[in-house]
């Protein structure tokens, strides 16, 4: 890009250049003539000079949008997401919402950090008030909607607000719905990560396991270890939630037997257990704490 200083002389040298061309000239009394600038094109010159000063400082801004990771999409989006092979992570939004302006930075700095992390979900963000077309092809209810969208496949985000909550949906449905232990020392770490995820231990994986994974991955975690570990008290072949730190683990198995005698099942197993014991009751979880049961 143009060095702003070096722009600006060039375009001194322009204008200075330009005037010069359109000199005037009138007699004295001695019969000698003299130049003059024409004070209107002066003044034209010097609103033009200012215009291209503009549309340089204009260029700085779409290029700092630009480098935000963050793509300003439009109607045309509706034919592209269905073709492409990548994820996209979308922000419907209108400008006079107060809630979009909050969540802007935020938002800029998911798009950053999945950029660093070479994540493939794509984020964008598209203005509904200029684009009403793709704003009405989406189900959008209200503003800001985040919607993750892979082909036909589209989930929105009803979340809190945050930069790591943002993400870890993000990556959750990035992702495999079961992601693999390599070893039992990644327990720990896992639990370094995650507040709570759900684990089964053993092969093969069950059917209720893989199908609960798939419908609630874009809010909790889940695992698979083909063994069991020393000093962990897990069976094989079962299924548990983990909470807790690596210092204290809590680890609480799935009763298929005593659960089915309750008429209760993996997914209201899932929805009540993935909640850490303590944890602050925001606007954001408010509705699935409610729904948890």
């Amino acid at each position: 890009m143009i060095d702003f200083a070096t722009y600006l002389l060039v375009l001194g040298n322009f204008s200075v250049h330009f005037l010069l061309q359109r000199e005037t000239s009138e007699g004295t009394s001695d019969g000698k003539r003299i130049a003059f600038l024409d004070p209107l094109y002066l003044g034209s010159s010097m609103l033009f000079s200012c215009g291209l000063v503009f549309l340089f400082l204009t260029s700085l801004t779409h290029d700092l949008v630009g480098s935000s990771r963050v793509y300003e999409l439009t109607d045309k989006f509706v034919d592209l997401y269905t073709q492409d092979n990548r994820p996209w992570l979308v922000k419907f939004y209108a400008p006079w919402c107060h809630h979009c302006r909050q969540l802007e930075p935020v938002y800029m700095q998911v798009a950053q950090e999945l950029a660093i992390e070479g994540s493939e979900v794509v984020v964008g963000r598209l203005d509904c008030t200029r684009f009403t077309s793709a704003a009405t092809h989406f189900p959008v209810r209200g503003f800001p909607t985040i919607l993750y969208i892979h082909k036909d496949f589209m989930i929105e985000y009803d979340g809190d607000r945050s930069k790591e909550d943002i993400l870890d949906f993000s990556r959750r449905l990035s992702g495999p719905a079961i992601r693999p232990v390599k070893d039992c020392k990644q327990v720990d770490v896992l639990l370094e990560e995650h507040k709570v995820f759900f684990l089964h231990v053993g092969h093969p994986i069950p059917d209720h396991f893989a199908k609960t994974a798939n419908k609630y991955r874009s809010v909790t975690w889940f695992y698979h270890l083909s063994m069991a570990c020393e000093g962990v008290d897990v069976d094989i072949g079962s299924s548990f939630v983990v909470k807790g730190t690596a210092e204290k683990k809590m680890i609480s198995r799935f009763d298929e037997m005593s659960l089915l005698e309750s008429n209760t099942s993996m997914n209201q197993w899932v929805r009540k257990e993935r909640f850490p014991h303590f944890f602050k009751v925001t606007g954001g979880n408010f509705n699935h704490v409610i729904r948890s049961g």
